[in-house]
């Protein structure tokens, strides 16, 4: 009976973690016909996408930014390869953004596209069709804060202080949580 629960929780971990890591394909639909496809495949050679080293954990590299006013700031990528980064940002910002669809401009608003992915073992260059948004938790006395960044900061520090104080955590000894490790776009 033991060994059958045992099991049957491994499954649904299992699942979760599939479901989860699928949530990027869900709302960016990647494929490799797409305007973002096209291109970054004139600007990422194939030798260069296979040079990075993706692993179980790291299966994608998304290039993130900010919108500040209009004009795009703070671009990054999560690869590691120093020239693929490189040449990541350099063919991000030519890209022609009047082909681009942003629905609402925000600076405390994060954005990203999928570039590439773990494939059967293998990098291959698969594209976001549509720029992933993302927007904070509405948090009061944050909205002053410049940037994404600074706002989720903002955010995550009145959440453990809430938390601090108003959770007796001698109930919950055991449950160990990291607030560093919960906000990693990059790992």
């Amino acid at each position: 009976m033991l060994f059958t629960l045992l099991l049957l929780s491994i499954i649904t971990i299992k699942a979760q973690k599939t479901e989860f890591q699928d949530t990027w394909d869900i709302y960016t639909t990647p494929s490799t016909d797409n305007y973002y496809y096209y291109h970054f495949k004139k600007h990422l050679s194939s030798n260069l996408i296979l040079s990075e080293k993706l692993s179980n954990k790291k299966k994608k590299i998304i290039v993130e930014f900010s919108l500040v006013n209009g004009v795009i700031e703070n671009v990054k990528t999560n690869a590691a390869n120093t020239l693929l980064k490189k040449e990541i940002i350099y063919a991000f910002n030519k890209l022609d953004f009047s082909k681009v669809s942003i629905q609402k401009n925000s600076v405390f608003h994060n954005y990203s596209l999928q570039l590439i992915e773990k494939s059967n073992g293998k990098n291959v260059l698969k594209c976001s069709a549509s720029v992933l948004h993302e927007t904070p938790p509405i948090c009061y006395n944050c909205e002053k804060r410049k940037d994404f960044e600074s706002y989720n900061l903002c955010f995550k520090n009145k959440l453990e202080k809430y938390l601090f104080e108003n959770i007796d955590s001698t109930k919950f000894s055991e449950l160990k949580i990291n607030m560093q490790e919960v906000d990693k776009p990059f790992a």
